[in-house]
């Protein structure tokens, strides 16, 4: 963010960060029917080092995980800024999920 990379186009990847987690994860377990819970996410965001807006980044994976998990998808989040990310990503994002039986 800030260089090469706009808030709004970090926060969609995020987006589909959060999407592509789960198809993964509902796959995985044979679909998502109310048994997927969402535990903490833990992000890292490519920016310059004067960036000061990451929690705007994460938000758009936070906004997602709700709509495909209820109250379930509601989790605490953690977020810090790096200089550089594997491939140039803008966003790096580590989110177990909790199998609910």
């Amino acid at each position: 963010m800030g260089a090469d990379i706009s808030i709004e186009q970090a926060r969609t990847a995020a987006e589909l960060w959060a999407m592509n987690a789960l198809v993964v994860v509902g796959g995985a377990v044979g679909g998502n029917d109310g048994r997927l819970g969402s535990v903490p996410i833990f992000s890292f965001i490519r920016c310059v080092d004067d960036f000061a807006q990451h929690l705007l980044v994460l938000e758009g994976a936070s906004d997602v995980l709700p709509l495909f998990l209820g109250d379930r998808g509601d989790s605490i989040r953690a977020v810090l800024g790096a200089d550089s990310l594997s491939r140039q990503a803008p966003v790096e994002t580590e989110n177990p999920f909790e199998v609910l039986r």
